[in-house]
Protein backbone atom coordinates (compact mmCIF):
# COMPACT_ATOMS: atom_id res chain seq x y z
CA UNK A 1 0.00 0.00 0.00
CA UNK A 2 1.59 3.20 -1.15
CA UNK A 3 0.72 5.97 1.50
CA UNK A 4 0.86 9.61 0.21
CA UNK A 5 3.68 12.20 1.61
CA UNK A 6 -0.27 13.71 3.46
CA UNK A 7 -0.76 10.81 5.18
CA UNK A 8 2.86 10.31 6.54
CA UNK A 9 2.97 13.80 7.37
CA UNK A 10 -0.37 13.57 9.61
CA UNK A 11 0.81 10.32 11.44
CA UNK A 12 4.14 12.72 12.43
CA UNK A 13 1.89 15.29 13.52
CA UNK A 14 -0.25 13.15 15.56
CA UNK A 15 2.58 11.05 17.02
CA UNK A 16 4.36 14.44 17.83
CA UNK A 17 0.75 16.02 19.54
CA UNK A 18 0.46 12.72 21.66
CA UNK A 19 4.16 13.15 22.88
CA UNK A 20 4.35 16.99 23.67
CA UNK A 21 0.89 16.63 25.35
CA UNK A 22 -0.99 18.65 22.61
CA UNK A 23 -5.14 18.77 22.39
CA UNK A 24 -4.61 18.21 18.29
CA UNK A 25 -8.01 19.06 16.85
CA UNK A 26 -8.02 17.18 13.98
CA UNK A 27 -10.90 19.17 11.56
CA UNK A 28 -7.57 21.21 11.42
CA UNK A 29 -5.21 18.95 10.02
CA UNK A 30 -6.88 18.85 6.85
CA UNK A 31 -3.97 19.84 4.94
CA UNK A 32 -5.45 19.58 1.27
CA UNK A 33 -5.23 23.59 0.92
CA UNK A 34 -1.70 23.70 1.76
CA UNK A 35 0.15 25.90 -1.50
CA UNK A 36 2.45 23.86 -3.91
CA UNK A 37 5.46 25.59 -2.57
CA UNK A 38 4.33 24.29 1.17
CA UNK A 39 4.68 20.70 -0.20
CA UNK A 40 8.01 20.99 -1.99
CA UNK A 41 11.35 19.78 -0.22
CA UNK A 42 10.10 16.04 0.33
CA UNK A 43 6.96 16.79 2.86
CA UNK A 44 9.06 19.06 4.84
CA UNK A 45 6.72 22.27 4.24
CA UNK A 46 4.17 20.41 4.81
CA UNK A 47 5.12 19.02 8.33
CA UNK A 48 5.82 22.98 9.29
CA UNK A 49 2.40 24.32 7.87
CA UNK A 50 0.50 21.57 9.72
CA UNK A 51 2.49 21.97 12.66
CA UNK A 52 1.66 25.42 12.59
CA UNK A 53 -1.80 24.55 12.06
CA UNK A 54 -1.53 22.30 15.43
CA UNK A 55 -0.22 24.81 17.72
CA UNK A 56 3.22 22.74 17.49
CA UNK A 57 6.29 25.10 16.85
CA UNK A 58 8.94 22.88 14.58
CA UNK A 59 12.11 24.31 13.94
CA UNK A 60 14.96 22.92 11.89
CA UNK A 61 18.67 22.01 13.77
CA UNK A 62 21.51 20.61 13.28
CA UNK A 63 22.18 17.92 15.83
CA UNK A 64 24.94 15.32 16.87
CA UNK A 65 23.73 12.14 19.34
CA UNK A 66 24.05 13.72 22.02
CA UNK A 67 22.52 16.82 21.77
CA UNK A 68 19.48 15.08 20.79
CA UNK A 69 19.50 12.67 23.81
CA UNK A 70 19.99 16.02 25.87
CA UNK A 71 16.36 17.57 23.73
CA UNK A 72 14.57 13.79 24.38
CA UNK A 73 15.52 14.47 28.37
CA UNK A 74 14.34 17.76 28.36
CA UNK A 75 10.93 16.11 26.61
CA UNK A 76 10.90 17.77 23.37
CA UNK A 77 10.60 15.23 20.71
CA UNK A 78 12.73 15.33 17.62
CA UNK A 79 11.54 14.42 14.23
CA UNK A 80 14.16 13.16 11.17
CA UNK A 81 13.48 13.34 7.74
CA UNK A 82 14.95 10.66 5.73
CA UNK A 83 15.89 11.16 2.06
CA UNK A 84 13.59 8.17 1.40
CA UNK A 85 10.30 10.02 2.67
CA UNK A 86 9.95 8.10 5.94
CA UNK A 87 9.98 9.84 9.17
CA UNK A 88 11.44 9.17 12.62
CA UNK A 89 9.91 10.60 16.04
CA UNK A 90 12.64 9.97 18.61
CA UNK A 91 10.29 10.55 21.35
CA UNK A 92 11.73 10.22 24.88
CA UNK A 93 14.69 8.51 26.20
CA UNK A 94 14.61 5.38 28.29
CA UNK A 95 18.29 5.14 30.00
CA UNK A 96 19.96 5.32 27.41
CA UNK A 97 18.11 3.96 24.58
CA UNK A 98 15.32 6.13 22.70
CA UNK A 99 11.68 5.45 22.30
CA UNK A 100 10.97 5.86 18.75
CA UNK A 101 8.40 5.73 16.14
CA UNK A 102 8.78 5.32 12.37
CA UNK A 103 6.28 6.27 10.00
CA UNK A 104 6.60 4.98 6.36
CA UNK A 105 4.14 2.41 4.86
CA UNK A 106 2.86 2.49 8.39
CA UNK A 107 3.69 3.37 11.70
CA UNK A 108 5.88 1.27 13.64
CA UNK A 109 7.52 1.81 17.33
CA UNK A 110 10.90 0.98 18.28
CA UNK A 111 14.04 1.68 21.03
CA UNK A 112 16.69 2.20 19.74
CA UNK A 113 19.84 1.89 21.34
CA UNK A 114 22.60 4.61 21.47
CA UNK A 115 24.40 2.69 18.38
CA UNK A 116 21.20 2.20 16.38
CA UNK A 117 20.48 6.21 17.25
CA UNK A 118 23.99 7.05 15.88
CA UNK A 119 23.48 4.88 12.99
CA UNK A 120 20.17 6.83 12.10
CA UNK A 121 22.12 10.05 12.47
CA UNK A 122 24.81 8.37 10.01
CA UNK A 123 22.48 8.97 7.07
CA UNK A 124 22.21 12.73 7.42
CA UNK A 125 18.35 12.92 8.00
CA UNK A 126 16.98 16.45 8.64
CA UNK A 127 16.48 16.70 12.09
CA UNK A 128 13.70 18.93 13.34
CA UNK A 129 13.04 19.55 17.09
CA UNK A 130 9.68 19.70 18.05
CA UNK A 131 7.43 22.17 21.12
CA UNK A 132 4.87 23.70 22.14
CA UNK A 133 3.69 26.65 20.33
CA UNK A 134 3.52 28.38 23.42
CA UNK A 135 5.17 27.01 26.85
CA UNK A 136 2.88 28.73 28.84
CA UNK A 137 -0.47 27.16 27.29
CA UNK A 138 -1.28 24.67 30.12
CA UNK A 139 -0.86 27.64 32.32
CA UNK A 140 -3.64 29.96 31.08
CA UNK A 141 -5.79 27.46 30.42
CA UNK A 142 -5.36 25.72 34.16
CA UNK A 143 -5.79 29.22 35.15
CA UNK A 144 -8.73 29.99 32.94
CA UNK A 145 -10.69 27.10 33.98
CA UNK A 146 -9.46 27.67 37.44
CA UNK A 147 -11.34 31.52 37.04
CA UNK A 148 -15.00 31.23 37.97
CA UNK A 149 -16.26 33.84 35.73
CA UNK A 150 -18.47 33.26 33.37
CA UNK A 151 -17.13 32.65 29.37
CA UNK A 152 -19.27 34.23 26.35
CA UNK A 153 -18.62 33.15 22.40
CA UNK A 154 -16.74 36.36 21.97
CA UNK A 155 -15.31 37.54 25.80
CA UNK A 156 -13.44 34.34 27.14
CA UNK A 157 -13.08 34.53 30.80
CA UNK A 158 -9.29 35.91 32.17
CA UNK A 159 -7.90 34.81 35.04
CA UNK A 160 -7.67 37.17 37.84
CA UNK A 161 -4.00 38.92 38.41
CA UNK A 162 -3.58 37.09 41.79
CA UNK A 163 -4.60 33.29 40.09
CA UNK A 164 -1.74 34.07 37.22
CA UNK A 165 0.33 35.13 39.80
CA UNK A 166 0.18 31.75 41.60
CA UNK A 167 0.03 29.74 39.00
CA UNK A 168 4.17 31.26 37.85
CA UNK A 169 4.67 30.55 40.89
CA UNK A 170 3.43 26.80 40.93
CA UNK A 171 5.81 26.00 37.93
CA UNK A 172 8.65 27.39 40.25
CA UNK A 173 7.42 25.93 43.14
CA UNK A 174 10.91 23.91 44.04
CA UNK A 175 12.86 26.76 43.33
CA UNK A 176 10.80 29.04 45.70
CA UNK A 177 11.04 26.35 48.27
CA UNK A 178 15.07 25.80 48.21
CA UNK A 179 14.84 29.64 48.43
CA UNK A 180 12.73 29.85 51.69
CA UNK A 181 14.76 26.62 53.00
CA UNK A 182 17.89 28.16 52.88
CA UNK A 183 16.65 31.65 54.31
CA UNK A 184 15.34 29.70 56.89
CA UNK A 185 18.51 27.67 57.71
CA UNK A 186 20.71 31.37 57.16
CA UNK A 187 18.10 32.73 59.95
CA UNK A 188 18.81 29.98 62.14
CA UNK A 189 22.51 30.66 61.85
Amino acid sequence: MIRTIDDRVLDVLRRLGVCLQVAVDYSELDLTDVSKLDRADEGLGLLQAGARRAGIFVKEAHLDSREVQSLLVEGLPVVAALADGSFWILEKRVGKNVEACQVEAGVSFTVLSPRKLRGLLAKKPRLFVAKRELECSSLSTAAAHASHQHSHASHPAHPKPLRRVLALLRLDSRDVWTVVLFALVAGIL
